[in-house]
Formats: structure tokens, sequence, C-alpha cells
């Protein structure tokens, strides 16, 4: 089996471009929340149609996410370390 190595990150990014992947992640989890919904009734929910795609939607955002918040905690403009505190934002009104 050949191995893949995965894209390294860049870092040489603007505040815009970080809010920018912070929108298209917020509308990543959006849409396959709305697709997973569409899909599954309570009726017919069960582990495997409903949690393990949850699981799986978690799970894809889990890097994006850290990714967002290393510039956060080390970043030395204070526009980069502001820019995912503004994305964390966006992320919690998901729920609301």
């Amino acid at each position: 089996m050949a191995l893949t190595i995965p894209k390294l990150p860049t870092f040489n990014l603007s505040p815009s471009t970080l809010l920018d992947i912070a929108t298209d992640l917020v509308n990543q989890v959006q849409q396959a929340a709305n697709d997973l919904a569409d899909k599954v009734s309570p009726q017919n929910a069960t582990f495997e149609n409903a949690v393990r795609p949850l699981v799986a939607i978690d799970n894809g955002v889990k890097g994006k996410v850290q990714y967002l918040a290393l510039f956060q905690a080390v970043s030395p403009s204070p526009e980069m370390r502001k820019a995912p505190s503004t994305a964390v934002n966006m992320g919690t009104c998901l729920g609301k």
C-alpha cells in the first residue's frame, strides 16, 4: 500500500483568509447537518445512520479548527490572533 503524504499547511495567510476558511468551514458543517437531517428522521434514526455521520462531520472539521486555533495561539500579529476568535464565534452560532 502506497503512503499518501498530506499537503503541508500554509502559514503565510492574512486575517481575511482565515475568516474565509472559517466561513467555508461553517458552511460545510451546516450543509452536512442539513443533508443528514433530510435523510434521517427521529423515527428511523440509528447509530449507523445518525451518530456515525455526525462523528464523520466532527472529525472532518477538527483539523481545520485546530489549524485556525494555531494562529490564535502563536501569531505575533494582533489581527491574526483576533481572526480565529471571530471564527470561533461564527462556529458557536451554528447551534443557535
